[in-house]
């Protein structure tokens, strides 16, 4: 099997310093034993996150997690693209770090943050979402011509 380009360090929570690298097209996160990268934390779900590769390295994204995910202490609303460095937490306790293992994987995924665009962010995101139209009045009809009312 090839050399893994990229891992997730546990920086905080349980067994900090453990690394777990990243070998496969999707990557499963959370504390059920049957994750890729299994966590053993309470506040965490049992499947938490799914990384996913990519041309460019990995996007997260949060699985409908009860406790929710961050990248760089910000809550992750949508998947996102990771750089190597970004810290990925999880629940309230857990924070892991996303690290290339060499300076070519760490090119890569910086060529394809520029190729492909940086993922955006929330206030971007909610920018693009359409908001729905206001009601439309409903039609007036003219009064009618001449003569008297009806009756």
């Amino acid at each position: 099997m090839a050399e893994a380009a990229f891992r997730l360090i546990v920086k905080t929570g349980p067994n900090p310093g453990t690394a777990f690298d990243l070998t496969k097209e999707v990557t499963l996160v959370g504390r059920d034993v049957t994750n890729d990268v299994t966590v053993g934390d309470a506040e965490l779900s049992r499947q938490h996150a799914r990384l996913t590769r990519t041309p460019g390295g990995y996007v997260v994204e949060d699985l409908g997690s009860t406790n929710g995910s961050t990248v760089n202490g910000e809550r992750l609303v949508a998947p996102r693209v990771l750089s190597p460095g970004d810290l990925l937490g999880m629940g309230q306790n857990v924070t892991l770090s996303f690290e290339a293992t060499s300076p070519e994987a760490a090119r890569t995924v910086m060529a394809g943050a520029v190729r492909h665009g940086a993922a955006p962010s929330p206030a971007a995101i909610q920018a693009r979402t359409p908001q729905p139209a206001a009601p439309s009045p409903l039609p007036i009809e003219p009064a009618p011509r001449g003569g008297a009312p009806p009756g």
